[in-house]
């Protein structure tokens, strides 16, 4: 997808996560600045916020606070595209409950719904991701203790949030980080497998092992997988069975149409997911 001429503005390079060290911090600086106030009168911006294939939902904000903590709004209302001339712009990749509570946070600092409630994981997710997209880390940093705290009352993180939180992160993304510690500390069992992104569950194993070395390190044990004769014992196949090869076909048979049917069952689900959406 071409970038847009507010993202052109931000990277020239069009790598659009891969701002230059000294960039990034002078961006970012920006939000250290004096806080803005309304004591003196502030221009207007207007942002359209897609709500469906046709409408959007208009917010009018005060330029000098969303340009203080956002430079990616920075540049597009003091640039020279039309966004800074009209001093109004679209917003397609979010809807207008995340931008919403980003627009209210603007203002207040606090992270709440319209009802005054803490939001649920899916929208503090996809809040995570707008603020990554307009620059904005400390509300990157906010919405993640949200959604920690979400995730406590809750008791979990919706599997279907897995496949946008990796779709929308780089590798290095610490929103990734947390949730694989949060897949490797869980004590729930991978009940829909075909929710988790295979980079995740491979993240996973990355990440257990890495764990499981830093502790035989700290115990100054041998990293490396020793067994016993009596260790090797838990994989031994019984020798004392005794199959007739009628049995032994049957099992056969048994085994593959077992094999056949959890195939089904998860394509039947796959087709399900990409018709409907879980309930958080």
């Amino acid at each position: 997808m071409p970038l847009s001429d507010v993202e052109r503005l931000l990277f020239p390079s069009t790598r659009k996560r891969h701002l230059e060290a000294p960039e990034l911090s002078a961006k970012r600086a920006r939000s250290e600045r004096t806080p803005p106030n309304l004591v003196k009168p502030s221009p207007i911006v207007k942002v359209h916020v897609r709500k469906n294939d046709d409408d959007y939902v208009t917010f009018t904000i005060h330029l000098n606070y969303i340009c203080h903590y956002s430079p990616y709004f920075y540049a597009a209302f003091h640039g020279r595209f039309q966004e800074g001339e009209k001093q109004e712009m679209k917003m397609e990749d979010t809807d207008p409950l995340v931008f919403g509570i980003f627009v209210n946070w603007l203002y207040t600092q606090t992270i709440y719904t319209e009802a005054g409630e803490l939001p649920k994981c899916s929208t503090l997710v996809n809040l995570w991701i707008l603020a990554d997209h307009v620059l904005v880390p400390r509300l990157q940093n906010h919405a993640l203790v949200s959604l920690d705290a979400a995730r406590v009352s809750a008791k979990r993180i919706p599997a279907r949030l897995f496949q946008r939180i990796y779709e929308n992160t780089a590798p290095e993304s610490p929103l990734r980080s947390y949730l694989i510690d949060y897949c490797v500390n869980t004590v729930r069992e991978i009940a829909t497998p075909e929710s988790y992104p295979s980079q995740l569950l491979a993240d996973i194993v990355n990440e257990t092992r890495m764990q499981m070395k830093a502790q035989l390190k700290s115990e100054r044990r041998s990293t490396r997988w020793e067994l016993s004769t009596e260790d090797l014992a838990q994989y031994a196949v019984d020798e004392d069975v005794d199959f007739n090869i009628e049995q032994r076909y049957e099992l056969s048979d048994d085994i593959d149409d077992r094999n056949a049917e959890e195939e089904t069952l998860v394509e039947e689900s796959l087709k399900k997911s990409g018709q409907t959406e879980d309930e958080d």
